[in-house]
């Protein structure tokens, strides 16, 4: 019991310090808190070196192209049964869809292979794994999307989990390099500034006046302040199961 009692004790200890430890990796300090959409192709490299002349970096990018998933497997989705009500909603609405040869750091590919670097073969699909759940769906399968009235079919050759809370721009349907490259497209970014350089932004906005910029530093805050509170919690509970332990160590004692 004496040293059952004391396991316990230590053991809670150690999941406390990793559950805060978890937390306050969730939303680190230089999380990205500036997003920008409608950036055309030819303004990308002007808003990279904007951003590495006034933070010393520039921001992370990946193309946005608007499409509609019209069959599965050669079968149009109005004949095709989903899993649940999550894939039924997804074929009801234009999907955002990217493209790119390196593989975000917030995604783990957990099934197929990934095309890697420098990939210039076929047309290939990587699909979020919840999303191919939902669907019904899996590797070898294949996807057709509509894009501005083209049909573009690929299949799925690998399957991904995204850490969605990483504040990067995340897809669930990423395109191979090659053909996406000509499709209709425009870019996104997301970017880090700090509170004394945001200044910057009327001058980006100046510079880019067909680029919107998103403020996300208010969202950040509150969602930090909720992240510091639970945590305080947290310590309350740890110090008093802490005593009410040593109250029975010392009884058992």
């Amino acid at each position: 019991a004496f040293g059952l009692s004391l396991m316990v004790l230590l053991l809670l200890g150690v999941v406390r310090n990793d559950i805060l430890k978890t937390w306050e990796q969730t939303v680190p300090s230089t999380a990205p808190n500036q997003f920008m959409i409608n950036i055309e192709p030819d303004q990308l490299a002007g808003l990279k070196a904007f951003f590495q002349e006034e933070v010393g970096q520039e921001p992370f990018s990946l193309p946005l192209i608007r499409g509609r998933l019209t069959e599965v497997n050669g079968t149009p989705v109005k004949q095709v049964k989903v899993a649940n009500a999550q894939g039924a909603a997804f074929l009801q609405r234009e999907a955002n869809l990217t493209w790119t040869d390196t593989l975000p750091a917030s995604n783990v590919v957990t099934g197929g292979i990934w095309w890697g670097a420098g990939y210039a073969g076929p047309l290939q699909l990587s699909l979020d794994a919840e999303l191919a759940t939902n669907l019904g769906v899996k590797v070898g399968d294949s996807l057709t999307f509509n894009v501005a009235g083209e049909d573009i079919q690929a299949p799925i050759t690998s399957l991904r989990t995204i850490e969605w809370d990483s504040f990067q721009p995340n897809f669930y349907v990423v395109l191979s390099p090659g053909v996406s490259a000509d499709l209709p497209q425009t870019y996104l970014a997301s970017a880090y500034v700090p509170r004394d350089r945001v200044e910057m932004l009327s001058r980006l906005v100046r510079q880019f006046p067909g680029v919107t910029v998103l403020d996300l530093e208010v969202i950040l805050s509150q969602v930090r302040s909720v992240i510091d509170k639970a945590s305080m919690a947290v310590q309350y509970v740890f110090l008093f199961t802490l005593l009410a332990g040593v109250v029975v160590l010392l009884a058992a004692i």
